[in-house]
């Protein structure tokens, strides 16, 4: 099997011959962010690549006449562009970049991550099986129809961002991640998926027995329309796994999921070994990404994303995205500079699609870092232009701004280890690589020596110390190590106690940590019923409408977390005795409260929208469920308040928000049986098949209490699990790619022949359509690790002919697992989880 570091290097090899001899690379976001992790741009360099710059960029004609210069000819080799959504979305930016070229060379290559057959599959009205050919003559006639232009377009896949050998998300502006429902809900958050196969079969019905129309529908709502990005997600999982070698077999849960393993069945597959590639929607389980566990390279990411936020004034969910003009990039002197890395990833938004489901890892500057180690690292453009004398960073085998250092294996290596470490662990392993570092550069044992905090634990000032010492030892040491120091001080921003997004909020405790607090004490008021837990939110949302360190979003993230884990203890309900999405968790006593409560809350906040520079902003991301006319009634409403504004008006918009809070309840309850109905299948298979006690679905796999206290409701811990121990889960439907499997699988339902099991093959791809969390993948490789390690004791005859141990079922106990490996569509945060979920638009 290819290893997932490889996929993209190899895709980027289909395009050497035409990079050779000096040529000007054009990436769009996505494809920007792939390579920035999974390649590095000195490999365009050592390919031929002269210069590298934005598509989006607004002085093409700059970028194109110096990088020609630097070829010392005048001319280039070639313009090679890189693109990872669709022709048509792209094409203004490719006849603007391809018009600013023609004067100095006559070769145009666009290299698109979207095959022809999936441009074909998504939309048939638009686009040919041959339309790279088209694409090619339309853009010769809008250019120079009698030129002799030579311009080709072809097939590159640049589909993955490895966060580990065992872990991988899409790139956020790539067409596969944003494949989205028509409604404007994205993929695996929704309740029916409907795409133009089922709307044939539909009016087929329809036409047949019209009485049938209403029962095909129930259940479906709003969710129901035509689905958006179904084929491209099926065609680029197609291509990731023939860029792993192997042959994808689809086994789905959810409806999103279903939707997908259907498109992928009729994609045209290698023959190849088959891999399992379990497709499971986000929507099954949206409890484990809510919560804020203590793995640090999650902290880390949100550190880092807040902190670049507020330097660029554009996050995900503001829905209006702008092209960001990141200028040229010249390979042959520098790397990315680092006021255009903040804003890489944040481009332009394919019309009609969804907002990026996540922003990249941006990374502080370490240019010039400072010797002492009271003192932070530069973390904004101008404090580093400040440092640095307004030069370039001269890191060429990476892109600054990423955590991934293609080109060092090691701190590669040691990004992957820290995901399956807990907080306290992987911060020790921090310090301990920074000392090993320095050692080997000959420092002395005395500069090493580094203040522990209180009962010995490690503080962002500890780390910040040592890799100040390595930072300033010399210019070739920081240089060697830049990836390690980068790696330091994104693990300092998690330790941190402060949280710099909320300075009003927070001064002594972090978010992150009372947030964690808060999760705990609700489950704990959860276990023991609706009562004592609608107590505790009330609470919190009266809070809410104080400035505290949780505010009105984290609030509605911790409602619909109990809307998430409240029915796992209620029997009537977590036993599937439910006969409708209408029937609540909540009583109406309770949800009368807290509609009360949290409409309160609102009507605090938008007192404080009014103090920020853009109040309707600071509104859409602490309330997007909101409708964006209510929302600017709140703020209007708010500002006028001091002027004497009608008590009568006031009372009216009370009434709308109460209007909205009821509608954002009835969300919550579905999402709640969405998940209650996707998971019934695999809990009654956990429960009593497969040679699995009845006990190991509600104990699940324990992989390490101190990560979180809360992964007993990991689904993908339990499919993990399961699949590690070659269980049966018939809770999963099986879409196969090949005859044989859909011969197998068909006699399998008549009880003729075992139905194919995921943990039947030697490869497992655990794909979540709707985005994965850095802590699920931490959960699932700590799980995958652990059983690895089980079946090895048992095949060396370590438990010395004892008792199996949970999880050693006696089928398949010695067995090695199957190799797993986590993706998703993208990487996602608590945050992210409310606003793909409640979001009206």
């Amino acid at each position: 099997m290819t290893s997932l570091h490889s996929c993209v290097p190899a895709a980027l090899a289909t395009l050497a011959g035409d990079l050779h001899g000096g040529s000007l690379v054009l990436l769009d976001a996505g494809s920007a962010e792939c390579i920035a992790s999974a390649a590095g741009i000195k490999l365009l360099s050592d390919m031929g690549a002269v210069s590298v710059a934005n598509l989006s960029s607004t002085s093409l004609h700059r970028d194109v006449a110096a990088a020609a210069a630097l070829t010392g000819s005048g001319r280039l080799s070639s313009l090679t562009i890189l693109i990872s959504t669709m022709l048509a979305p792209a094409e203004a930016r490719i006849i603007a970049a391809s018009r600013a070229a023609m004067a100095y060379t006559s070769h145009i290559v666009v290299a698109c991550a979207v095959s022809e057959i999936g441009h074909y599959d998504e939309v048939q009205s638009l686009y040919s099986p041959t339309c790279y050919s088209d694409f090619c003559t339309a853009l010769r006639q809008q250019l120079q129809p009698k030129s002799q232009l030579d311009i080709t377009a072809k097939l590159c896949p640049l589909l993955t961002i490895p966060l580990s050998e065992s872990a991988f998300v899409l790139p956020v502006a790539g067409a596969a991640a944003g494949a989205v429902m028509s409604n404007g809900r994205p993929l695996g958050y929704v309740a029916a998926v409907q795409t133009a196969a089922d709307s044939e079969d539909e009016e087929e019905e329809q036409q047949g027995d019209a009485r049938s129309t209403g029962a095909g529908k129930q259940g479906k709502g709003r969710d129901g329309e035509k689905a958006h990005g179904v084929a491209v997600l099926a065609h680029a999982l197609s291509s990731i796994a023939s860029s792993l070698g192997v042959r994808p077999e689809a086994f789905c849960l959810g409806p999103a999921a279903v939707a997908v393993g259907k498109s992928l069945a009729f994609v045209a597959s290698e023959d190849a070994p088959p891999a399992a590639f379990v497709l499971v929607d986000r929507a099954a389980d949206l409890a484990t990404p809510l919560m804020h566990a203590d793995v640090l390279m999650q902290k880390a990411w949100e550190s880092l994303r807040y902190d670049n936020s507020a330097e660029t004034g554009l996050e995900r969910g503001d829905g209006d995205a702008r092209g960001v003009d990141l200028g040229n990039i010249n390979i042959k002197y520098s790397g990315w500079e680092d006021e255009e890395m903040v804003q890489l990833g944040r481009g332009h938004v394919v019309p009609g699609l969804f907002t990026p489901a996540h922003v990249p890892v941006p990374m502080p500057s370490i240019q010039r870092q400072p010797a002492t180690g009271d003192a932070t690292l530069s973390t904004t453009p101008a404090a580093a232009a400040e440092i640095s004398g307004g030069g370039e960073i001269n890191f060429s085998s990476f892109l600054p701004g990423s955590l991934f250092h293609p080109s060092d294996a090691q701190t590669t290596s040691h990004l992957g280890f820290l995901l399956t470490r807990p907080g306290k662990d992987a911060a020790m392993f921090v310090r301990k690589w920074l000392r090993e570092a320095a050692r080997k550069e000959g420092m002395p044992a005395a500069a090493l020596r580094s203040k522990l905090g209180a009962g010995g634990v490690i503080t962002a000032r500890e780390l910040r110390s040592l890799a100040a010492v390595i930072a300033s030892y010399s210019p070739e040491s920081e240089i060697r190590n830049a990836p390690l120091l980068q790696l330091a001080e994104a693990a300092a921003l998690a330790l941190e106690d402060t949280v710099k997004s909320k300075p009003e909020n927070c001064s002594s405790s972090s978010v992150w940590d009372a947030l964690r607090r808060e999760e705990h004490f609700l489950e704990l008021a959860c276990s023991e019923g609706s009562d004592p837990a609608c107590e505790q939110l009330v609470d919190l949302f009266i809070a809410a409408g104080r400035a505290g360190p949780v505010g009105l979003p984290e609030a509605v993230g911790l409602l619909l977390l109990a809307y998430q884990v409240l029915p796992d203890h209620l029997p009537w309900y977590a036993d599937g005795g439910v006969s409708g999405a209408n029937i609540s968790v909540f009583t109406a006593e309770h949800e009368a409260r807290l509609r009360s409560s949290i409409a309160d809350a609102i009507v605090a906040c938008s007192s404080r929208w009014v103090d920020s520079a853009e109040p309707e902003r600071v509104a859409r991301k602490d309330a997007p469920w909101l409708a964006p006319l209510l929302v600017q009634r709140l703020v209007h409403s708010a500002s006028n308040i001091s002027s004497g504004e009608d008590a009568g008006e006031r009372r009216a918009l009370h009434l709308e928000v109460r209007d909205a809070v009821s509608e954002l309840l009835r969300r919550m309850q579905e999402l709640s049986f969405i998940k209650q109905r996707a998971q019934q299948g695999f809990r009654q298979t956990i429960g009593s098949g497969g040679g699995a006690s009845s006990g190991d679905w509600n104990e699940g796999f324990n992989v390490d209490k101190g990560a979180s206290e809360s992964y007993s409701s990991s689904l993908l811990v339990r499919l993990a699990s399961a699949i590690s121990g070659r269980r049966e889960i018939k809770g999963l439907k099986h879409s196969s790619t090949s005859l044989a499997g859909l011969l197998k699988s068909g006699l399998g339902r008549f009880g003729l022949q075992k139905q194919p099991q995921p943990g039947d093959y030697p490869l497992v791809v655990i794909f979540v359509v709707g985005g994965v969390s850095i802590s699920e993948i931490h959960q699932v490789l700590a799980c995958v690790d652990a059983k690895a390690v089980a079946a090895a004791a048992v095949q060396a005859g370590g438990n010395g002919g004892g008792e199996v141990g949970v999880g050693q079922e006696a089928s398949g106990a010695g067995a090695p697992p199957p190799k797993v490996i986590v993706g998703g569509t993208a990487l996602l945060q608590p945050r992210d989880i409310v606003f793909h979920a409640l979001a009206t638009n």
